[in-house]
């Protein structure tokens, strides 16, 4: 099984588990994670945020903590829920935006779960204004890889993930797509990490 069809076939497992129970996995009204992210938003002067990987809620915690935000989301799956967002079925590969669109793009525990994270860089790189800010939630792995050595190896990471993040490897994966880490906070919930950066100039 090559990668896009070991991704396709993960994407299908995860929209019939979502049908079999669509609350939403990470950002409900009830997860402290979701509630510290918006919190932790609100702290940054967005006029707009993209949600790569948004999912399949209406209208997650964190946007509802920052309504001031106009929010856009973009999701491989289409759900069946009516957003509360501008909303696009696509992926992070390749963003139907234009250059420098974005005050903030925010991958809420979506990179781990992408075909190739460092496209999606890219691509948020191109959509972000100068200056302008990436959000990134991860669950940090518990094998201790880098990144590189993961390609080597190939999908999956995990039976969940197909790719593992620790803080070291997603600093230094954010710094060779010029960006520059303003802050690295610890969520409630135990290996749940949260990054701010700064795009830089070229």
């Amino acid at each position: 099984m090559n990668k896009k069809q070991s991704w396709k076939k993960r994407l299908d497992r995860g929209y019939k588990k979502y049908l079999k129970s669509p609350v939403g996995v990470f950002s409900t009204n009830d997860s402290n994670d979701a509630k510290k992210i918006g919190e932790i938003i609100k702290q940054y002067d967005l006029r707009n945020c993209l949600d790569i990987g948004c999912g399949g809620l209406p209208l997650p915690l964190y946007m509802k903590i920052n309504p001031e935000v106009e929010w856009y989301g973009i999701d491989p799956l289409l759900y069946c829920q009516q957003r509360q967002f501008h909303f696009l079925c696509g992926c992070a590969e390749k963003l139907p935006f234009l250059n420098k669109y974005f005050d903030g793009v925010l991958f809420a525990s979506s990179i781990d779960h992408l075909l190739d994270p460092i496209t999606a860089l890219q691509e948020a790189y191109r959509i972000l204004k100068l200056q302008g800010y990436i959000f990134v939630w991860i669950t940090e792995g518990r094998k201790v890889l880098l990144f590189k050595q993961q390609k080597k190896l190939g999908f999956p990471f995990d039976k969940m993930h197909l790719w593992g993040f620790t803080s070291f490897i997603l600093t230094q994966l954010l710094k060779e797509q010029r960006f520059f880490v303003d802050a690295v906070h610890s969520l409630p919930s135990s290996r749940e990490t949260f990054f701010v950066a700064r795009k830089m100039e070229n």
